[in-house]
């Protein structure tokens, strides 16, 4: 299991709710994202949960409106303020048309 202070209100919280996990650059947001993933799901089962806005392939991905989720824990990497609309315009499949790409 995972330890640490935030994970399990974290994971109290994944049960009613969505979660975001901000904090300083090399804090360890991504290694408990991927830890509190790796709990729920096997690999590669978890890998396909798993999308970063680092990855060109993620980023085009979320961009064209795809969906290849299935119900369950999702975790998006790297969503900065400027982009979680443009992820939530695509995930609704509004897509992303006249948004920045960066």
């Amino acid at each position: 299991m995972i330890d640490g202070y935030l994970t399990a209100q974290i994971l109290k919280d994944l049960d009613r709710k969505m979660v975001f996990v901000s904090g300083p650059r090399q804090a360890g947001k991504t290694t408990l994202a991927q830890a509190i993933l790796r709990s729920h799901y096997e690999p590669p089962d978890s890998r396909r949960r798993y999308f970063s806005w680092d990855d060109s392939s993620d980023r085009e991905m979320i961009y064209r409106g795809e969906s290849p989720f299935s119900p369950g824990l999702l975790v998006f990497d790297e969503l900065h303020w400027k982009n979680r609309c443009l992820v939530s315009l695509s995930l609704s499949g509004e897509g992303c048309a006249g948004g920045s790409r960066n």
